[in-house]
């Protein structure tokens, strides 16, 4: 063997080496970079809009939470009755609902037209984008949410009456 296809051999090699220890390094780094998780986000929708109403598959936004969360084109929503799109839920809002500008849905806490109706609660899973910014995955709304708000809050007429800790078990503490 002479010396320069020993050098051409060596040259390869070390080539390779490198080749091999810089895709080692970028998969490494591929690994290490920290990949979206998924939020659930519960509570009422605070306020409810459509990209498009004269497209049924728009997209738009919503305010649950307090988050602001988008609902991407196409995504469909769970309810009790089936699952239907965004767009949808404005056109199934009462004349009074649809005659705002922008119009509104009804199913909102800042919804002027709702009246007396609880507003809908919405559960959300939801993934921030490049910029931040929650996309939903899945939403799913309850229209009819009085009955449930009615458990999830406090009702300030109930009894004070708790429970403690003894060392035959639980007692009931009256109030002072």
């Amino acid at each position: 063997m002479s010396r320069r296809s020993i050098s051409i051999g060596m040259t390869r090699l070390g080539l390779c080496a490198g080749l091999l220890i810089a895709v080692t390094a970028a998969g490494a780094s591929a690994q290490s970079a920290r990949t979206p998780t998924s939020t659930l986000v519960l509570g009422e929708i605070t306020s409810l809009a459509v990209n498009n109403m004269s497209d049924p598959a728009s997209g738009g936004r919503l305010v649950v939470d307090g988050k602001t969360i988008i609902v991407p084109e196409k995504l469909g929503i769970g309810s009790a009755s089936g699952t239907t799109s965004l767009q949808a839920l404005m056109i199934a809002a009462t004349e009074d609902c649809k005659k705002k500008e922008p119009p509104q849905s009804g199913l909102a806490t800042s919804d002027s037209c709702r009246g007396q109706q609880p507003p809908a609660l919405a559960r959300v899973k939801a993934t921030p984008n490049a910029n931040g910014e929650l996309v939903a995955s899945l939403l799913m709304i309850q229209k009819n949410s009085g009955r449930t708000l009615a458990r999830m809050k406090p009702d300030p007429n109930a009894s004070k009456e708790s429970y403690g800790r003894t060392p035959k078990g639980y007692s009931r503490k009256q109030p002072k």
